[in-house]
């Protein structure tokens, strides 16, 4: 198959495996989106934002107090990557590169 398995989630997999691949670095990258698998052939995309919409649909399927907690506690809070926007495209390559980030915002 032309998809690779570190990408792939079966369908009757738990949310719980779904988090786990979305937070292991893969090929210095993250991943956004995962191949839903049901008896060897691709049925569906999983995304982020799936999981995100779900759970902004159904705040009660948050575990008791998650959503009580603060975004420091629940170590949600990044330092921002600055790149001068007048930087020259290769020192920008590289700081995306050392980063493992495929983009920045300007």
């Amino acid at each position: 198959s032309g998809v690779d398995s570190t990408v792939v989630i079966q369908e009757e997999d738990t949310l719980r495996k779904a988090f786990q691949l979305f937070g292991e670095p893969t090929r210095h990258q993250r991943l956004h989106r995962l191949a839903v698998f049901k008896a060897g052939k691709i049925v569906a995309v999983l995304s982020q934002r799936d999981i995100l919409s779900f759970f902004k649909g159904k705040p009660e399927a948050l575990p008791a107090g998650l959503g009580e907690e603060s975004l420091e506690n629940l170590h949600l809070i990044h330092r921002p990557l600055l790149l001068r926007v007048d930087s020259p495209f290769d020192e920008a390559l590289e700081f995306l590169r050392q980063n493992i980030v495929s983009g920045i915002a300007l």
